[in-house]
């Protein structure tokens, strides 16, 4: 699948938004409620819980072809937050997931869960099945990567 890398930058006033990144527990829970939306095709709701470029996955190829098992959880990794510019910060936990797509082709995907300036958790991106890779630079934050890799 072919994805535009996109810069995204979470960043907030550390007043409002917890200093940590999510558990990997609230993590799979939160993606519980991602594939709850996703499969029962409500791509509204599925959007709400992002916080990035839903929509336009969405609108890519195969974007409404929402895979009936949902994804495997393979493994996951924190960032941490760090200070960005004037006192913002960004952070949290990474969800690497691995799944079977309708045409019978396996995909690798990532979603950054984190929480957002109401203390609720969103996710960077929530169409789990497009083969969205999370990436960390040091220059600008997050960044959305379609570097190939398929540990699945």
């Amino acid at each position: 699948m072919k994805l535009a890398v996109i810069t995204l930058l979470l960043a907030a006033c550390t007043a409002t938004v917890p200093a940590r990144p999510p558990t990997a527990a609230e993590a799979e829970g939160f993606l519980a409620r991602v594939v709850d939306a996703a499969q029962s095709r409500d791509f509204e709701a599925l959007c709400a819980l992002g916080g990035g470029s839903c929509d336009d996955f969405l609108n890519e190829e195969g974007g409404r072809e929402v895979p009936e098992p949902p994804p495997e959880v393979v493994g996951g990794r924190v960032v941490e937050p760090t200070r960005i510019g004037g006192g913002g910060t960004v952070g949290g936990y990474v969800l690497e997931m691995c799944g079977t797509l309708a045409d019978g082709e396996t995909y690798y995907s990532e979603m950054l869960v984190f929480f957002d300036f109401n203390g609720q958790l969103r996710g960077i991106e929530p169409p789990y099945w497009m083969g969205i890779r999370i990436s960390e630079d040091n220059e600008a934050g997050l960044h959305l990567n379609d570097e190939p890799a398929d540990p699945c």
